[in-house]
């Protein structure tokens, strides 16, 4: 299963968030190729109707041609329900799963759960659900426009899902060039070059082969955005937010 350019493979998930009393339910959905959180919104329990609600809204908003996205998620309830499948159905995408029983199937999403967990100041516990949604505000900006991912060659998921990291590139090679001009004995290897991101990222990457796409492969190569479509996704990063603790029942379940 091959998909070309960015925000063609989009991984959703489900974490959980300790709170005083119970757990809320933290749900991202992230670009794959970019680490870029297109969509998230907290809620208190794990539903498929606030996933499809949360999946349908960044569709929108995000100006997705049908037939051109791939969902990537674990088999969990709300992302194997049929309604979710009739949403997918209803709007083109098609549906990926993890393999059953492999619990690290998903390792952009469960990466990214584990870049929040450990950033600094994440609380062992929230005061409650208004705590959470405050903090969750400020990590995503954090994590979008501040955070420089190593896979992505220290640039942030922004500068890249958006198709500006060009020019942040180019001004790193003539920093390291001049570096070098002033003192080549530092630089044993010769003249250093700028990391760029990955061209290619897979999910379940064959082992026989890098040219063969297996079953149960991904693989997701660059595509910048052109200046238009740049445009039509940038906005508030709370454009896929929703604030449903009031109207849903406590959870019930709790993480371990």
């Amino acid at each position: 299963m091959t998909a070309p350019g960015l925000f063609r493979i989009i991984g959703p998930s489900i974490g959980k968030l300790k709170a005083a009393g119970h757990f809320l339910c933290l749900y991202v959905i992230l670009d794959i190729f970019s680490r870029y959180v297109v969509g998230w919104t907290l809620a208190s329990t794990e539903s498929s109707r606030i996933a499809i609600r949360l999946i349908e809204e960044t569709y929108r908003r995000q100006g997705v041609k049908p037939g051109t996205l791939i969902l990537h998620s674990d088999r969990g309830p709300s992302m194997t329900a049929g309604t979710t499948y009739d949403l997918l159905q209803r709007l083109e995408i098609e549906p990926s799963h993890s393999r059953p029983r492999v619990s690290d199937d998903n390792p952009f999403s469960e990466a990214q759960f584990k870049t929040f967990k450990y950033s600094p100041g994440f609380p062992d516990k929230f005061g409650g659900p208004d705590d959470a949604l405050t903090h969750c505000r400020r990590l995503f900006l954090w994590y979008n426009d501040e955070h420089h991912h190593s896979s992505l060659g220290y640039l942030t998921p922004a500068q890249v899902h958006f198709g500006v990291h060009g020019p942040v590139l180019d001004q790193r090679a003539i920093t390291l060039a001049r570096a070098f001009e002033l003192n080549p004995n530092r630089f044993v290897h010769g003249l250093s070059t700028p990391k760029r991101p990955q061209p290619v990222v897979w999910i379940n990457r064959p082992k026989n082969s890098a040219s063969t796409i297996a079953p149960g492969s991904t693989q997701l190569t660059a595509s910048t955005p052109q200046p238009a479509e740049i445009l039509r996704l940038t906005g508030s990063l709370e454009s896929a937010l929703f604030d449903p603790l009031s109207k849903l029942p406590p959870s019930v379940s709790h993480a371990h």
